[in-house]
């Protein structure tokens, strides 16, 4: 038998066979043939029923060609073990089976073989319970056969039981009289399991052709991944069998009649399943009724309505596995010259490249043309491409339209064999070549799967070699991002200048009319306001540099037309006292859009006198040239009639820089406006990359159900098409939300499965985000010690979690870890960190949690009027910070005796922290309120609408169901003890005592009992 291999979805099987075990235990015999295809899991199932069988006798052989004549051949494979015991039957049988098995010169009595083998079988499960194992039941001689059908049917009430194994249905056969237990292939889910845990990581177009072919197979789903070439998922056509697999068919394939195994061929070939075509190209080749006759009434194949169906799937495979060259390319061409028909020319020119056997220039063009202007998506084209480059003569040829099929590959979301054909072109041409007719592509693939540091390398030298400009600027986008994603620079976010009046300054006072000019990041709404005197003031102080870069001899006379321009990030303080402008013929309301590359660390800086007054910063951060727009666009309106997927993902920046810009509110639209747009353009690489970026934002502004359902979509998205990276932060925000939550199973497998694809690819800000999740976690479970050995290394040199941006949005939670644990100095410059931020930023969140940061590290006559500061009105925190704050400064309150106050605050901390469904932090807010001695506000009766959580809320919904914790936790990202400790305060709240109540609750009418219990 083979080695043992794992179980997957036999469960019925499973139960019906332990039946039969634990009746044997209990003194009574029973028997099943199992049946199926090949390969299907018989022999897997005997195994596992073996593993289970550890206290009965085992006696087991298996059915053989060579040995199928031979009288009794199998029966001296079974008893071997116990021949000895042969000798102690009565004489006669004892002579009878001697000689069946070999060991007696007399003749082998039928009937006295078998009742000697009754009186073998009863003798030793006497003393311990007897399992017989027979695989391969349909190769087993009929003398075996019968002797076993008998004993059984006499052993009923004997601890005995015998499983048999055979390919086809026992009702024609010797083993008819026994109980049968059909096994078929395995569902999809099953499959699916098997394919990700045996196969490792498989494209989810690998995956499904795989399903499709193998028909839940188990062999078939082991062998077919490893055998598929690039862009399976692209087409119906062939697959290459493994090697056990191609054994286990050979008998079967061989034994198909001539004509049989071409039809069948043919099939396979034409893969699209027309009638007509293939009708006349396999009666081209010799196929007569006959075939089609034995085809339908073996039910191999299925006619009607104009189609054939492969009915049996994984044999036609192994047919066409099994032809020979000649005979494929033979197929191949009789299907050629069956398409005729008008729309047809594209495949015609298809099969004919596939069964050319020397190389073709003019048909290969001919292919590849066709797939340039391909009307069946960009996988069919990435196949035709593909094709085409098998056939070229030339090697650069060759391998410019193998980057052309990888681009196709990458825009249909087969990422797996983009970077396999990527690879197969890097091998055949320089890397200028490869450049261009790839348009960058292997820093993408890097960055969405590998080591950002290394895209960042790839996509600034593809930038340089590539000639199209668009594509430059967009490679020099990526790399921007892939840097920062690599910890090795925070770039500043590409920038709107819009001119208008009546806007806000920095310190929200109002400029007059055509005074202002406003800041933002692409379609996510105005950051901030800045004096039009401090714009021209940075773009006089630029043009040295500007024109050093550009060329352009005076860029800032010349910004209203075609020359570079610059765009202001931040000012501190400062106002307008005349109006100036920066383009002197841009109407008002105009928005200039400032594209092009970073320029580094100029700085300008006002007196406070003149024009302007209060000291003022302006940092230059882009330089390019000038689009008109004359009617602004709304944030929703940007992504409508892109061209590229990979322009839209270019335009928003990464979710963690628009938070820490304080754009997170404003960002919502843009990014799900993207997602949608993306989505039914059937961009997969653009919509996997972006999901998680989008359930960032939706987390950042409360909107946890949401993020909670993009993220799964994220989840699903990243796992099929091979995005480690994104894949990554997916396991980052889940570690996230259940920090939240206080689910501790969650968390630290989150993160360690985000860690375990984040430091070998070396994402310093993959690493920098789940060592901020874990110190959040640590400090809502009050571990203050493990919180600060975790977040320092966000600020740590030399530290692969180092990150800017992370120390950044984390230096509350630094702050307060520090603190608690004595480390004063590491406090105060963590507070520093953050305080530096807020001032070049003017964020509200950012500005919150410096006042909330130098609070924490004031002495007690401060800490007061920083406090208040932190939770001013005009702070625009997100409800998670303001919560915290709200917690520190009740806890602040309380050890000053000002326990009234106290208790406000940590009231409004423990109510925000519960509608955010934060168990762990709840806790600590009631912890503290219980401390303050003062009467908790009453808890909501039975019945009031607002009594449950949302979360609470959706796990009572499930719970009602019928599903299990273990279901509920799948389905929400929690683990089953978070349900069970959710499910306690559930039924505490609505007053109930068992599960079984949830179902009398009418959840969308304030939570009313609508049958009495």
């Amino acid at each position: 038998m083979h080695e043992r291999e794992a179980l997957y979805g036999r469960e019925q099987e499973q139960i019906q066979l332990d039946r039969m075990l634990t009746a044997a235990r209990c003194g009574n015999g029973s028997a099943a043939v199992l049946y199926g295809e090949p390969a299907v899991g018989k022999t897997t199932i005997l195994g596992d029923a073996l593993q289970r069988a550890t206290d009965f006798r085992i006696l087991r052989c298996r059915g053989a060609h060579a040995e199928s004549e031979l009288s009794f051949a199998a029966l001296h494979e079974l008893l071997l073990p116990v021949t000895g015991r042969v000798a102690a039957l009565p004489d006669p049988q004892a002579r009878a089976l001697g000689a069946a098995l070999g060991s007696d010169p007399g003749p082998a009595d039928p009937f006295l073989v078998r009742a000697a083998l009754v009186t073998l079988l009863s003798t030793l499960a006497a003393e311990l319970p007897l399992l017989l194992i027979v695989d391969d039941a349909h190769l087993v001689d009929d003398a075996t056969a019968h002797a076993l059908v008998f004993a059984l049917r006499r052993l009923s009430a004997a601890p005995v039981v015998l499983l048999c194994a055979m390919r086809f249905d026992p009702a024609g056969t010797v083993w008819r009289g026994l109980p049968a237990l059909p096994v078929t292939g395995l569902d999809e889910a099953d499959a699916r399991r098997l394919v990700e845990e045996q196969c490792g990581p498989v494209g989810a177009l690998r995956v499904a052709r795989v399903l499709e072919v193998a028909q839940g197979n188990p062999l078939a789903l082991r062998e077919l991944p490893s055998m598929t070439a690039e862009l399976a998922g692209a087409t119906r056509g062939s697959m290459l069998f493994g090697p056990r697999l191609r054994a286990v068919y050979h008998d079967r394939v061989a034994g198909l009649p001539g004509p049989v195994r071409t039809l069948l061929t043919v099939v396979a070939a034409e893969t699209r399943g027309v009638h007509r075509v293939v009708s006349v190209s396999a009666g081209a080749l010799g196929v007569t009724t006959a075939a089609w006759e034995f085809v339908a009434r073996e039910r191999l194949l299925a006619v009607g309505d104009g189609c054939v169906d492969m009915l049996d799937r994984l044999l036609c495979a192994a047919v066409h596995d099994a032809a020979t060259p000649a005979e494929r390319r033979a197929a191949h061409l009789a299907i050629a010259a069956a398409l005729t028909a008008p729309g047809e020319e594209d495949l015609r020119i298809w099969h004919r490249a596939v069964a050319a056997e020397f190389p073709d220039e003019a048909l290969a063009a001919a292919l590849a043309e066709g797939a340039e202007h391909a009307r069946y998506g960009s996988l069919v084209a990435a196949a035709m491409l593909r094709q085409a480059a098998a056939i070229t003569p030339e090697p650069d040829a060759a391998a410019g339209r193998l980057a052309a099929a990888a681009r196709f590959a990458w825009a249909g979301g087969d990422i797996e064999s983009a970077d396999s054909l990527l690879g197969r072109a890097a091998d055949r041409i320089s890397p200028a070549g490869l450049a261009i007719a790839g348009g960058g592509l292997a820093g993408l693939l890097e960055f969405v799967a590998g080591q950002p540091e290394r895209a960042a390398t790839l996509l600034h030298r593809d930038a340089a070699l590539v000639t199209d400009p668009e594509t430059a600027a967009l490679l020099l986008e990526f790399a921007a991002q892939a840097r920062w994603a690599a910890g090795l620079e925070e770039p500043p976010p590409p920038i709107h200048l819009t001119l208008g009046p009546d806007l806000p300054d920095t310190s929200g006072r109002t400029l007059p009319a055509e005074t202002a000019a406003a800041v933002s990041m692409p379609g996510l709404g105005v950051e901030t306001a800045v004096p039009m005197a401090v714009a021209e003031m940075a773009a006089q102080a630029a043009a040295p540099v500007m024109a050093a870069e550009t060329g352009v001899p005076n860029p800032v006379s010349e910004l209203s037309v075609s020359a570079g321009a610059v765009a202001v990030a931040a000012v501190a303080g400062g106002t307008a006292a005349a109006a100036s402008t920066v383009v002197s013929d841009t109407p008002v309301g105009a928005r200039i859009t400032v594209p092009g590359t970073s320029i580094r660390g100029v700085e300008a800086s006002v007196p406070a006198s003149g024009a302007v007054t209060g000291g003022v910063e302006a940092r230059i951060v882009r330089s390019g040239t000038v689009t008109r727009v004359a009617d602004p666009e709304g944030p929703g309106d940007m992504w409508r009639g892109m061209g590229s997927a990979d322009a839209v993902l270019r335009r928003l920046p990464p979710a963690p820089l628009v938070l820490l810009w304080g754009l997170g509110g404003q960002a919502i639209e843009p990014f799900g406006a993207a997602v949608a747009a993306l989505r039914a353009a059937g961009a997969h690489p653009a919509t996997v990359c972006l999901l998680p970026q989008l359930a960032i934002v939706q987390f950042a502004n409360g909107r946890w159900a949401e993020a909670e359902e993009t993220l799964a979509e994220a989840f699903e998205l990243a796992r099929s098409v091979g995005t480690a990276n994104v894949l990554a932060q997916c396991y980052t925000l889940r570690a996230k939300i259940a920090a939240l939550r206080g689910d501790s199973d969650t968390v630290l497998e989150s993160a360690e499965r985000a860690l375990a694809i984040a430091r070998p690819h070396r994402a310093h800000a993959l690493i920098a985000s789940v060592h901020w999740h874990l110190g959040f976690h640590a400090l809502s479970k009050s571990d203050p010690e493990a919180a600060y050995l975790r977040l320092r290394t966000l600020a740590q040199p030399g530290h692969d979690a180092r990150h800017p941006t992370y120390a950044r949005l984390a230096a509350l939670d630094m702050v307060e870890a520090a603190s608690r644990v004595g480390r004063m100095e590491e406090a105060a410059a963590y507070a520093e960190t953050i305080q530096a931020w807020a001032i070049r930023s003017r964020a509200d969140w950012a500005i919150s949690m410096a006042y909330a940061c130098r609070a924490l590290l004031s002495a007690d006559d401060r800490a007061d009027h920083w406090f208040q500061r932190a939770l001013a009105p005009r702070r625009a925190a997100p409800e998670l910070n303001n919560a915290r704050i709200h917690l520190l400064y009740g806890k602040w309150l309380r050890r000053m005796r000002r326990r009234g106050d106290a208790a406000e605050h940590l009231r409004t901390a423990r109510e925000s922290f519960e509608r955010m469904g934060a168990t762990e932090w709840e806790l600590r807010a009631q912890q503290e309120l219980e401390l303050t001695g003062r009467r908790l506000a009453p808890a909501a009766t039975p019945g009031a609408g607002s009594v449950l959580t949302a979360q609470e809320t959706r796990v009572a919904r499930l719970a009602a169901q019928g599903l299990t914790n273990r279901e509920i936790g799948a389905e929400l990202f929690l683990s089953p003890r978070t349900v069970g400790h959710h499910l306690s305060r559930i039924f505490g709240k609505l007053g109930l005592s068992r599960r079984a109540e949830l179902v009398d609750i009418d959840f969308d009418n304030g939570m009313r009992i609508v049958r009495p219990r």
